[in-house]
C-alpha cells in the first residue's frame, strides 16, 4: 500500500502516524509505503526518525522525494518520479 503527502511538518507526521496505527500487520497489510513529499530532506528525514522511534519493530517503508509546490516543474517533476516507480501505466 502506499501513500504520499506534503510534509508540513506536524501536520504530515500526524497524518503517517495515524495511517501506521490503522493499519496494523494483523489486518493483512504487512508494510506502508508512505513519501513524505517536501521541499526540506534533513526536515524529513527528521520526521522519519521520529516516526521509527513510535513504532519500533514495524516494517515501516518511509522515503523522502523532494517537491515545492510553489514550483510547477518541481511538482511535475515529482509527479513524473511517482508516476514511473509506483504507478507504472
Amino acid at each position: 500500500m502506499s501513500y504520499s503527502m506534503a510534509n508540513s511538518r506536524v501536520l504530515g507526521v500526524k497524518i503517517a502516524q495515524r495511517l501506521f496505527e490503522c493499519f496494523t500487520p494483523n489486518q493483512g497489510v504487512e508494510r506502508i509505503h508512505i513519501i513524505l513529499a517536501c521541499r526540506s530532506q534533513a526536515k524529513a528525514e527528521a520526521a522519519i526518525v521520529g516516526l521509527r522511534k513510535l513504532f519500533p519493530g514495524r516494517k515501516l517503508l518511509l522515503e523522502f522525494q523532494g517537491v515545492d509546490l510553489s514550483i510547477m516543474r518541481s511538482v511535475e517533476s515529482f509527479c513524473r518520479r511517482i508516476l514511473e516507480r509506483i504507478v507504472p501505466l
